[in-house]
């Protein structure tokens, strides 16, 4: 997980150079709780509901690779996986594509430029096909979407965490 230290140092640069607080920083707020909670919960729903009535799943598309490494280790390798892909990938990632990458886009090009742009980045670091990569590059739509409404990089994350644990 490169990203992750790019992550930490640029938080580090910004906390010495500016003094700016974690929380400053990216924007840490919890007052969107309930929410992201009830996007969850409508997503959540929609998939059920698309399983079971189109047999195709519109929040995920898991790769049988990722099937197959799932189904082969063991329950301590498991526990590593899942704190690894629910917990710690996606805080990481949206540290790195909303809090880092988004605002000096926003800044440079605006609203929908960086929307746009660091939705293909964030596809692009997620490519598993062609078909895979548009609902990917959906999702950070949807992802950037809610940083850019909320201020916040709660919201995304809650919603990134959600998302990765459909996958297990």
């Amino acid at each position: 997980m490169w990203y992750s230290s790019i992550v930490i140092l640029a938080y580090l640069l910004l906390r010495y150079s500016y003094n700016a607080s974690i929380i400053d920083t990216f924007c840490l707020k919890f007052s969107y709780f309930s929410f992201i909670i009830k996007l969850c919960i409508l997503l959540g729903l929609v998939n059920l509901l698309s399983i079971y009535f189109l047999k195709f799943n519109l929040v995920l598309n898991p790769q049988k690779a990722d099937i197959e490494v799932i189904k082969s280790i063991g329950i301590v390798h498991f526990a590593f996986y899942y704190v690894t892909l629910v917990i710690v990938t996606p805080i990481s990632e949206e540290i790195l594509f909303r809090g880092l990458m988004y605002t000096p886009l926003y800044r440079k090009f605006g609203r929908y430029a960086a929307i746009i742009l660091t939705s293909l980045v964030f596809a692009h670091v997620h490519f598993y096909g062609l078909i895979p990569s548009v609902g990917v590059f959906i999702f950070g739509l949807v992802l950037v979407w809610l940083y850019d409404r909320t201020g916040s990089l709660i919201p995304p994350i809650i919603l990134h965490m959600f998302r990765n644990s459909w996958l297990i």
